[in-house]
């Protein structure tokens, strides 16, 4: 992810398609209210991306319900998480 200095730069993150709608219109909202110099950066899905998000990686790595289906990909939503923090932190 590469963001540049000087705009706004809003983070967000949606981690299913429900949250990636919801982020999408909050986007195109900020975007009305603030300018078109407005930046995001974060973790969405294709609608975030439509509206102008540089994702980290898809949503669809860490989608998932259910204790069942986390177990198996602990370890990818776990470094996923860390890649998260670190992109927060070095902003």
């Amino acid at each position: 992810m590469t963001v540049s200095r000087g705009s706004p730069l809003v983070f967000l993150i949606a981690g299913e398609p429900s949250g990636d709608a919801i982020g999408a219109r909050l986007m195109a909202a900020l975007r009305m209210r603030h300018g078109p110099d407005i930046r995001f950066a974060g973790l969405g899905g294709e609608a975030m991306v439509a509206e102008g998000l540089d994702s980290l990686f898809p949503i669809s790595e860490i989608s998932i319900m259910g204790l069942l289906e986390i177990l198996p990909r602990l370890s990818l939503v776990l470094r996923r998480i860390r890649e998260t923090v670190a992109a927060i932190q070095h902003l």
